[in-house]
């Protein structure tokens, strides 16, 4: 992280503002009632004051998660006058979910006011939600700095039952915040979007294996594979491009001291209660023009993620991947009049016919006849971030799964802004993720 913790991230120039194409997400007619508050929504929504539309959507996922919730209240109590972000975002996301005072109109301007406290500048055009979460998580790491950052190896292998030694020899441990830090013998009061990364790095040459690199995650960010029939992308294929080896060329062994081509590999160590995939869809055309790559990506409701750990993948064969550059998507604006991305917060839109409305299959479930299986790594689809709009300019939205206890069901909510509207889950399956948030449930047999 940059020493003046400056965040700069540009919206729309002067030059091109006037040539640029907005979605309207205004009170159409057929959409007019989905728009306004909703007093019977169980939820809140958050007034956009200054295309602050990015912030609004990451609240809303965060006050979706139980555990962030709950996180963030002990924590409140823990850094009491000193955690500012931590009040803040506690506060908020507390009056989202249970306040009833409608003359009260909420805004993430506390939020943004702690952020500003840290020497976090923002400006007032249209901005990347997914930078904004990652502000967001490297801030918070700072207020609770004197135990953000405990994590003790051992404890890796205890808390995820890895039981392969050779990863405790010679590891370190890179953060964001910090950058490399110590690794200390204690592991509490983490982060709940916490988790961490093995890096491999295997010699072709004479076989050598350099000392296992860990990383510190909070959210991932999955690449899309090349998609020349437009068809519906799984969430696997993306997690399997994300953790398959990549071939390095000419890198000097210090084992065997020759130029040799290298295997790097990374894969899941310690996977987190919160977790947040990040899909990339911006790349860079051949002509050096910025595109947003509209595919879809089909998400399952409950995800397994036991196979791409350390444990079940260090036999894994070699593949190769290619990444594309990572850029954001920028938004804020509360209305457009160009549809640039066919989605509908009424749930009447036309989708593929391959899209079902819930994808209940679990990502890496195997078909053997071997009887239960014990699933360490099971989650639940907790929220959706969706990104309306082109490479340049945009408007994100946020879909909660949200348990209705007087019906016993499961029901869908489209937060914008202000405006709450329940949708289908076919609206939500259907739709152009950008972010997509899973919580771990319990250990379980399959």
């Amino acid at each position: 992280m940059f020493d003046t913790e400056l965040l700069y991230i540009l919206g729309v120039s002067a030059i091109g503002a006037a040539s640029i194409a907005y979605i309207f997400f205004g009170p159409s007619p057929s959409q007019a009632k989905y728009l306004k508050i909703s007093k019977n929504a169980p939820i809140r929504g958050l007034q956009n004051v200054k295309s602050n539309c990015f912030i609004n959507s990451i609240l809303q996922s965060i006050a979706n998660s139980e555990s962030m919730i709950t996180w963030l209240n002990c924590s409140n109590i823990t850094t009491k006058s000193s955690g500012k972000l931590i009040n803040q975002i506690s506060t908020i996301t507390n009056k989202i979910n249970k306040s009833r005072d409608w003359n009260e109109v909420l805004s993430p301007q506390g939020v943004l006011n702690a952020l500003r406290e840290h020497r976090w500048v923002f400006s007032n055009e249209e901005q990347d939600a997914y930078e904004l979460f990652n502000v967001l998580t490297s801030t918070l790491e700072k207020e609770l700095k004197h135990f953000s950052f405990m994590y003790s190896i051992r404890d890796i292998f205890q808390n995820n039952d890895i039981t392969n030694t050779d990863i405790l020899k010679n590891s370190t441990i890179s953060t964001r915040a910090m950058g490399k830090t110590t690794l200390v013998p204690q592991l509490n009061n983490t982060l709940p979007t916490r988790g961490i990364l093995a890096n491999h790095l295997i010699c072709r040459n004479c076989g050598y294996k350099y000392p296992l690199h860990l990383d510190v995650f909070d959210s991932i960010t999955l690449c899309l594979p090349a998609n020349p029939q437009s068809s519906s992308i799984r969430l696997d294929k993306c997690l399997n491009k994300f953790i398959s080896s990549e071939l390095i060329d000419d890198f000097m062994c210090e084992s065997c001291s020759e130029r040799s081509p290298f295997d790097k590999k990374v894969e899941f160590i310690k996977l987190p209660k919160l977790l947040c995939f990040h899909l990339q869809r911006l790349v860079w055309l051949p002509e050096g023009k910025l595109h947003k790559r509209f595919d879809h990506v089909s998400f399952p409701e409950f995800l397994e993620m036991d196979p791409y750990t350390y444990k079940y993948r260090s036999s894994d064969s070699i593949e190769q991947t290619l990444p594309f550059g990572l850029t954001g998507l920028k938004g804020g604006k509360c209305s457009f009049t160009d549809i640039v991305d066919n989605i509908s917060i009424s749930g009447d839109t036309d989708t593929d016919s391959n899209v079902s409305s819930s994808e209940t299959t679990l990502i890496g479930e195997t078909n053997d006849n071997e009887g239960p299986k014990v699933v360490r790594y099971k989650y639940a689809l907790n929220s959706v971030i969706v990104h309306i709009g082109n490479s340049l300019s945009g408007h994100f939205i946020c879909y909660r799964r949200i348990f209705d206890n007087q019906t016993n069901t499961v029901k869908w909510y489209c937060t914008s802004d202000l405006s709450i509207a329940e949708v289908s889950d076919t609206t939500v399956y259907s739709s152009s993720a950008y972010m997509l948030f899973y919580e771990r449930m319990f250990d379980r047999l399959m």
